[in-house]
């Protein structure tokens, strides 16, 4: 499956970069994840908790950052075994000012095995772009405190 969009971040471009490059964030705003560690630079181990419908489980993955232009975009390997399934991908992320505030764009070309493919493109597509919209909507209100932290 592929995936791509942008999301508009109320934040300047440092901040959401700073943001991105954060475990401790990331794992705040990434629906599911209960655990983001970095285990070397820009190698990291997560767990999640993800659940659809009936189909509920919890994956073990790794994700590694690559080709970082800071501020600007970076890409990222991502795989993951879990109880109900399998996934790994690739994506990347491009960021841009747009006046006081950020485009975040981003792509993913995902592939799932298991009990997760058996559900079809369609739903677990609807699936990922609703996780998208709920972590970019935690991910806006973590740089928006940020910005208004450094703002006292």
């Amino acid at each position: 499956m592929k995936f791509e969009g942008e999301v508009e971040i109320a934040a300047p471009r440092e901040v959401v970069w700073q943001t991105l490059m954060d475990p401790k964030a990331m794992a705040r705003a990434v629906p599911g994840v209960r655990s983001l560690e970095e285990v070397g630079p820009g190698e990291f181990r997560a767990q999640m908790q993800i659940g659809v419908g009936a189909l509920r489980g919890t994956f073990t993955g790794t994700l590694k950052l690559s080709d970082l232009v800071p501020t600007s975009e970076c890409r990222l390997t991502m795989q993951g075994r879990g109880s109900i399934g399998e996934f790994s991908g690739t994506g990347g992320v491009r960021l841009r000012e747009h006046g006081a505030n950020t485009m975040i764009a981003y792509d993913a070309d995902v592939r799932l095995g298991g009990p997760m493919a058996g559900m079809g493109e369609g739903l677990m597509r609807t699936i990922t772009q609703t996780l998208i919209a709920q972590g970019a909507k935690v991910f806006t209100e973590i740089c928006h405190a940020q910005v208004q932290g450094a703002q006292t």
